[in-house]
């Protein structure tokens, strides 16, 4: 067995018996986690604002997109007729109905990939 110590792991163990001051090291890392806060929710309100001037300068421009949208979206693909099958398949048989399914695709296909 070897008496000798290494100086550098003995200045150590004399730092790690040091009593820190807790009470500062809290309260700086409290007021920079409410700088923070506070950061997030004026970016937060400046963006919500933004959006709010944009909306009220383009409104009728995003209701005619959006009419012409939804106008796209919902053309049927095939004439399924009445009955069951049309009840049934009525949802997927449209364009946003293929979009939807290749979106619930690409997130499956994701999911794999990175799991």
């Amino acid at each position: 067995m070897n008496d000798e110590r290494d100086p550098m792991i003995e200045s150590l163990f004399k730092d790690a018996e040091k009593e820190l001051d807790g009470d500062v090291f809290t309260e700086r890392v409290i007021a920079g986690v409410n700088r923070r806060h506070r950061r997030i929710v004026g970016v937060r309100i400046a963006i919500i604002l933004a959006l709010v001037v944009v909306e009220l300068m383009t409104t009728e421009p995003i209701q005619n997109t959006v009419g012409a949208a939804t106008q796209l979206l919902s053309t049927q693909l095939l004439d399924l007729g009445e009955g069951w099958f049309s009840t049934l398949f009525g949802p997927l048989n449209s364009v946003l109905g293929i979009v939807g399914l290749l979106l619930i695709g690409m997130q499956a296909l994701y999911r794999r990939v990175t799991h």
